[in-house]
């Protein structure tokens, strides 16, 4: 979990602070220069693909093991995959502005699309959003920490209210 939250935060340095290089000395800002932007996004993404590497292998252990992920790996697996999921979706986002035809563009689609396949074959049929927290077998998947449970606990009255509101705004049928 701590690679896979440092993978994320590199990732966001590589797409987030370093668009905005300063273009000309006129401008009144004080940005760093191009070539400062260029050596920061050099050395993000080498840490990246160094991260990215040893976080798959590790899922793959995980994941694809002859004994399965296991019940205490469900929720580490189940936060790496979403963490995953929404980096190579905001890389898409980022990259696919620019070039489609980019072959950085075809891996990150290809790498959004396997993480997404195998979260679905995971957990599709439970998440570990819908665990009842009160039986202490799932309290203990959390090393029984309060505060992760709280957190949980109100993400996911946000998410039964935002089930629904949305239910609540759907369309009647028309009966043609």
């Amino acid at each position: 979990m701590q690679k896979m939250i440092r993978l994320s935060c590199l990732h966001a340095v590589w797409c987030l602070a370093l668009p905005q290089p300063r273009t000309s000395r006129e401008q009144p800002c004080q940005y760093a220069s191009k070539v400062v932007h260029t050596q920061i996004k050099v050395i993000a993404a080498r840490g990246i693909v160094d991260l990215e590497v040893e976080i798959l292998s590790e899922l793959q252990k995980l994941i694809f093991s002859s004994k399965g992920p296991g019940k205490l790996n469900l929720l580490p697996i189940w936060t790496c995959l979403w963490l995953l999921i929404l980096t190579y979706r905001r890389t898409l986002q980022n990259v696919g502005s620019k070039n489609n035809k980019d072959s950085g563009f075809s891996l990150a689609q290809h790498m959004y699309n396997m993480f997404v396949s195998i979260y679905s074959g995971l957990f599709r049929p439970s998440s570990p959003m819908w665990l009842n927290w009160l039986k202490d077998e799932v309290f203990e998947l959390f090393g029984k920490d309060y505060r992760i449970t709280g957190c949980i606990g109100v993400l996911k009255t946000e998410l039964d209210y935002i089930c629904s509101s949305r239910a609540s705004l759907t369309l009647p049928r028309m009966n043609l």
